[in-house]
């Protein structure tokens, strides 16, 4: 078959990938299909049986079109991902109106210049390992259609050619060889393989911090089914992701691995203050009470109290193994007392809110799991001993004003009303009494009859000026997780209670054979901590246990047992490819760079210690410089003798045309057929060398016009040579006889004969 035929094939394959990979970059599936599935339709309409194609006046009309609107409805961009995300779109657009045009070779030279175009944006605009697969199957099908281009237009060439030498006479088609394809296959494979070098040396060496410059001047934010703030304006619906982003064993004090009474609240963020303008929830951490903690390398546990407190008595311990996460946060249970980290780096601990977090976060987790000590039911002194100092009480204020009088509406409902704040400020038993009796006030009223949890807030659309939390509590009465705690929150900041929002995970698919919790994407969750002591937070959840286990159910399939490999190798990729920085390639380069040391050190030390012996042998007698003499002259001579044989074999191969052989049929020909290599060789000497586009036959009555004996013994050479390589004759021991006389007077001839 001819290969040079399936260059729009694998043009139009190429196109195909770059848009759905394009597709897959934005992640927006009514462009991966509103385009996909037209350039995919193409195909049959431009290169099916009628091969139709729109006018290439229409086309330009059509890219003119789709140019104006990309003008109108996309702003100017400023940084290098936005603009990408621009031309990108405008490219996949051209490229399917190119895609029903009648098509040249130089068209789809084009379509391919486009294709690249895509993939470059896409590159820029994520780096999941579903674009990374396509990024690998577009190279393969990129290097096989540049080689079948190259094909393609070479015979074009010819054709030009031969028309301007021979105008009238038809063009004769191209002729390929038997063995064109499986040639094609061996340069596609060398290609891809010096490719594939060429980009990992350019991986690993490449500045890594151009990169870095370039994603945040993009502004892009890697994180993955967390965030630590919440945006009550962002998004009117919470996407639901079955995703692994950890697995979590829950080891009780005597050692075993178990599962909880109660879902575990893994804390992530603690938020305390909330922006009105933006409807952000936010945290005003003190850096004060922040400590750093240092890593293991015996992976030790590094206490967080100063003193560091007794770990043996209703001490829980949390094994986490990362899967598809990139967060600066180190996510635990209430409260955590130690932990062990080795391979991350230096941690830091906040006293203050008990968070843990990785200020070296952006260079990807480090590890794939750590573990922590926690204490669920921690006393008084042990909190202090975490925190460090004294907290301090300070005045909640929400600034919200419905959320405020609303609070008040329902206090008033069970005949309470808030405190003043003077007495809240100078009595502390009396705050902690009211925080946890007025929180229990509001969590009964949320967990109502009235309150619906839902992720779909599509159906209330905010007015001007309206407050998200207002609304949720006078009108929709419908929201997810972050608007009920958000409201709890907000409550009782207006009537004077200490309270924060927590974001993080919530554990509760327990598996029993692996005896571990699986935590998922779309266990994010929110809730709410209410001071109720001088060093006590208490956890109040809004949403009840019930619904996050039905949420958790939801979307469950078959498929989830089979999305752990996926996950790994996702995970790896992040971390691994994504998240490599100038800090990693410094790593790499530095390990490289000291393993080739101790290598080039041994083998000089090696070479050293065999002179020196040599040495020895030459100062031991004549006998012993008449070995090493003989070991030298031996050496010398096997290095030549394979030189030798490798340029024979190598000629042989190139005069009797055995690549273009299978490799069966290589050996009998190279074995058999040697005489005819043999008979070639003796041309070349005397001078009288075939072209190569001079039949042996014909070569042979040029040589008789000269001499008719070596005309006669290469005719009859070439005789035997044929009818073993194209009729498959053994060669016999008369066969080998009868060649070797007829080189004898092939070369007696010659020899008679002056050049030709």
């Amino acid at each position: 078959m001819n290969p040079a035929l399936r260059f729009p094939l694998f043009a139009f394959s190429t196109m195909l990938v770059a848009i759905v990979a394009f597709g897959v970059a934005r992640q927006d599936v009514t462009l991966l299909l509103g385009a996909a599935l037209p350039a995919a339709a193409s195909w049959m309409v431009t290169e099916g049986p009628r091969r139709r194609g729109l006018p290439r006046w229409v086309t330009t009309l059509l890219v003119l079109a789709v140019l104006v609107w990309m003008l109108t409805q996309s702003p100017l961009q400023t940084d290098p991902v936005g603009l990408a995300s621009t031309v990108g779109g405008f490219v996949l657009w051209t490229s399917v109106i190119k895609l029903y045009e009648r098509k040249s070779t130089r068209d789809r030279r084009q379509l391919l210049g486009l294709s690249l175009v895509l993939m470059l944006s896409g590159c820029l605009a994520t780096s999941h390992l579903i674009f990374g697969a396509l990024l690998a199957l577009y190279a393969i099908l990129m290097v096989a259609s540049l080689m079948l281009y190259r094909m393609e237009r070479g015979g074009e060439r010819a054709a030009e050619q031969h028309r301007a030498v021979a105008p009238g006479m038809p063009v004769p088609p191209p002729v390929f060889g038997g063995r064109a394809g499986r040639q094609l296959r061996r340069v596609v494979t060398t290609g891809l393989v010096v490719g594939l070098a060429v980009s990992l040396l350019l991986f690993v060496l490449f500045p890594r911090d151009i990169m870095s410059r370039l994603e945040s001047w993009g502004g892009a934010e890697r994180a993955a089914g967390f965030r630590s703030d919440i945006d009550l304006r962002s998004n009117s619906r919470i996407a639901y992701s079955r995703r692994e982003v950890m697995r979590m064993r829950w080891i009780d004090p005597a050692g075993q691995a178990v599962s909880a009474v109660e879902p575990i609240h893994l804390r992530g963020a603690v938020l305390d203050r909330y922006d009105a303008g933006q409807a952000r929830w936010v945290s005003t951490r003190d850096e004060r009470i922040s400590r750093p903690v240092p890593s293991g390398d015996d992976d030790a546990f590094e206490p967080l109290a100063r003193p560091p407190l007794d770990l043996r008595q209703q001490t829980f311990t949390q094994e986490v193994e990362l899967r598809h996460l990139l967060t600066d946060v180190v996510f635990s249970g209430w409260a955590p007392v130690a932990i062990a980290h080795p391979g991350i780096g230096t941690l830091v601990f906040d006293g203050g809110t008990l968070e843990l977090r990785d200020p070296d976060w952006e260079r990807g987790p480090r590890t794939w799991g750590y573990r922590v000590k926690v204490k669920p039911f921690i006393t008084q002194d042990g909190l202090m001993a975490l925190s460090g100092q004294p907290i301090r009480w300070n005045e909640p204020r929400f600034t919200v004003q419905g959320v405020a009088e609303e609070a008040r509406r329902v206090l008033g409902q069970v005949s309470e009303r808030a405190p003043d704040a003077s007495r809240l400020r100078r009595d502390p038993e009396f705050r902690w009494n009211w925080a946890r009796h007025s929180s229990g006030i509001f969590l009964r009223y949320l967990q109502g009859s009235g309150f619906r949890y839902t992720t779909d807030l599509s159906g209330l659309v905010l007015r001007r000026g309206e407050d998200p939390i207002d609304a949720f509590l006078r009108r929709g009465r419908s929201g997810h997780c972050e608007l009920f705690a958000s409201a709890l929150c907000g409550m009782l900041q207006s009537v004077g209670v200490e309270a924060r929002v927590v974001v993080g995970f919530v554990a509760l698919e327990y598996d029993e054979s692996a005896r571990q919790y699986i935590v998922r994407e779309n266990n994010a969750h929110a809730w709410v901590e209410v001071r109720t002591g001088e060093w006590i937070w208490s956890t109040v959840d809004p949403t009840p246990a019930a619904t996050l286990s039905s949420l958790a159910d939801a979307g469950r399939s078959w498929t989830d047992s089979l999305r752990w490999l996926y996950d790994g190798v996702d995970f790896m990729w992040r971390t691994r490819v994504v998240a490599f920085d100038a800090n990693a390639q410094s790593s790499i380069l530095r390990g490289t760079s000291d393993r080739f040391g101790e290598w080039l050190r041994g083998a000089v030390t090696g070479i050293g210690n065999s002179l020196e012996t040599l040495s020895r042998q030459f100062e031991s007698g004549g006998v012993g410089r008449i070995w090493a003499v003989s070991v030298v002259v031996t050496l010398i001579g096997a290095a030549a003798t394979a030189i030798l044989l490798s340029r024979r074999e190598r000629r042989w191969r190139r005069l009797l045309r055995l690549e273009e052989l299978p490799v069966r049929e290589r050996r009998r020909v190279r074995r058999d057929a040697r005489f005819f290599a043999d008979a070639l060789v003796l041309l070349e000497s005397a001078g009288a060398a075939k072209p190569d586009w001079r039949p042996p036959l014909l070569h042979a009555d040029t040589i008789r016009t000269v001499d008719r004996g070596a005309g006669d013994a290469f005719a009859r050479l070439t005789e035997i040579y044929y009818g073993i390589r194209f009729g498959g004759d053994e060669s016999s021991r008369s066969a080998q006889s009868e060649a070797t006389a007829l080189l004898r007077r092939l070369e007696a001839g010659l020899r008679r004969a002056a050049p030709l």
